[in-house]
């Protein structure tokens, strides 16, 4: 199928298969290959933003769950992004980590782990800071609580949030 070996996948991926009548490779397996020759980091989008961060000083964005789940997300895909970032010289300054916790593809009380974990690769490679941080449940809502997602978005778009931590 389109997940690694071991991989269970979800549902609706398998649905995708089964339509599809052959294997079809996920974005995860696309990028892990990608990373693995050395094509992530010469990626037109990343380069152009890269490029875009030298010259006018603009912030790049970095958004997703962060877990080692695999099905929503991959912590060596953020581990190449900041490496990526890194070795192209980008100021850490202008680049701002969005954090979703996850909860649902690992352990509810899980995020503290990653978020050490992020936070020993921001200071590795001496590039971004995380910005916001918010639940699943709230940046990913599927239940159509536009509260919830309105309230992620703005604390990632205006700095507002319920509660307000700093990060040492």
């Amino acid at each position: 199928c389109g997940y690694p070996e071991g991989v269970s996948g979800t549902t609706e991926f398998g649905h995708v298969l089964f339509d599809a009548g052959r294997d079809v490779a996920t974005d995860l397996v696309l990028i892990d290959k990608a990373v693995a020759k050395g094509k992530f980091e010469s990626n037109k989008a990343f380069t152009e933003a890269v490029e875009m961060v030298k010259t006018k000083g603009a912030t790049i964005h970095l958004m997703g769950i962060l877990s080692d789940g695999v099905v929503h997300a991959s912590l060596d895909h953020v581990d190449a992004l900041l490496k990526m970032l890194s070795a192209k010289g980008v100021p850490s300054d202008n680049v701002s980590v969005h954090v979703i916790t996850d909860g649902r593809d690992v352990a509810g009380d899980s995020s503290p782990k990653y978020i050490e974990w992020l936070e020993g690769k921001l200071s590795d490679y001496k590039v971004g800071q995380i910005n916001s941080v918010w639940g699943r449940a709230w940046g990913k809502d599927r239940d159509n609580r536009w509260k919830r997602i309105e309230t992620a978005f703005r604390s990632m778009t205006e700095g507002t949030a319920f509660i307000h931590v700093k990060m040492n």
